[in-house]
């Protein structure tokens, strides 16, 4: 047990150094809002994270009361695991899990989102990644951006997976050394054939990295110690509430990691909160799912 906890210190630990001088050295625009994308001639011309609804069949799921508007995903009508890509499924991006974080409050505990009955909610298109440099390839291979407003998670579900058809749910969170990284690099074709066509309802989650996720004043209310890991617990929270209409069942849940996703999910593990969570299970990966 010593070793997995020594793991994880050491893994937060160079986080917070990396990012840290990171933050030093190239001096992001952390005063704004939403960074925009820098010029840079060197980046991918190919943006395949934007528009990824265009021309799509709207899908709709109604979960207390508040409407959710995503799109149909079909690469093929028939599943054929001999090809690349093939399988359909009904995608929802960018939901917001938690309140929106602000310049003011990015470096204090996420709070879960309260949404009104009536409230619609369109998801559509991946949500900003959380702040880090902007020159970072997946921020400009994915087009989303940065922002403090950066806690959202992504469903990907089958299209007759509902509340009285209930599958096994996979949150799944992405990797990038903590200082880098977007739950956008999970494409909806990538996930349609790695994990719906076998049954399995999946949910991307984003949360802070870097200085903004781990650097602490060890207080509860300014600077509170490991936001990332009590971000992922908010989405897991937000998960259990509109798992049922989105075909998810909330007693069947499997955590996965890439990378420095894997060692936050060990994190989570340990966390007393979750130690006892019987419906919960935790697995690492080595290699992003595309």
């Amino acid at each position: 047990m010593l070793h997995r906890f020594a793991l994880v210190a050491l893994c937060l630990s160079a986080a917070v150094l990396y990012a840290c001088n990171d933050a030093f050295e190239w001096k992001c625009g952390c005063d704004d809002t939403t960074t925009p994308l820098p010029p840079n001639p060197s980046n991918p011309k190919i943006v395949s994270g934007t528009n990824l609804s265009f021309g799509k069949p709207e899908v709709k799921v109604v979960s207390n009361g508040v409407t959710f508007i995503g799109f149909r995903e079909i690469l093929s009508e028939n599943v054929d695991h001999s090809k690349l890509y093939s399988g359909k499924g009904d995608v929802f991006l960018g939901i917001p899990y938690a309140v929106p974080l602000t310049k003011e409050t990015s470096f204090r505990k996420s709070v879960k989102i309260t949404h009104k009955p009536g409230d619609t909610v369109t998801a559509k298109e991946f949500g900003h990644a959380c702040l880090q440099n902007p020159a970072n390839k997946w921020i400009s291979i994915y087009g989303v951006g940065i922002s403090h407003d950066c806690l959202t998670l992504n469903i990907f579900k089958p299209i007759d997976a509902d509340s009285k058809n209930k599958l096994p749910i996979i949150v799944f969170v992405h990797g990038g050394f903590f200082s880098q990284g977007t739950a956008a690099q999970m494409l909806p074709q990538a996930m349609i054939r790695s994990f719906v066509n076998r049954g399995f309802v999946v949910m991307s989650i984003q949360y802070r990295i870097g200085m903004w996720g781990f650097l602490t004043d060890y207080s509860d209310d300014l600077i509170s110690a490991n936001r990332a890991i009590t971000d992922a617990a908010t989405a897991l929270s937000y998960i259990h509430d509109i798992a049922a209409n989105f075909g998810g069942d909330a007693s069947q849940i499997t955590l996965l990691g890439h990378s420095a996703g894997a060692c936050l999910v060990d994190g989570l593990a340990m966390t007393p909160k979750y130690t006892q969570k019987r419906h919960l299970r935790f697995g690492t990966l080595g290699q992003r799912f595309r």
